[in-house]
């Protein structure tokens, strides 16, 4: 059985179907098991999908979490307007 430090290390590719072989069900047995890497695979695949929403151009830059933050704001800010 994986170990939660290799899980949280294949979960991103995990998330995105880069993992082959018998991975896959080794992970999803290790998740069925284990709450607290299925809260983290759960928050990474939240990450995921929100991330895009808040920086143009995500595919070709490198993330700047502030940044995204900053933007975060300035929409909860303009909504409460």
């Amino acid at each position: 059985m994986l170990s939660c430090k290799d899980v949280t290390a294949l979960a991103s590719d995990y998330l995105d179907k880069n993992v082959g072989g018998t991975l896959p069900w080794k992970i999803r047995l290790h998740l069925v098991a284990c709450r607290c890497c299925r809260k983290f695979v759960k928050h990474l695949q939240i990450t995921k999908d929100v991330v895009p929403q808040f920086v143009e151009g995500y595919e070709q830059q490198e993330v700047d979490a502030e940044t995204i933050l900053m933007k975060i704001k300035a929409r909860e800010k303009h909504a409460q307007k």
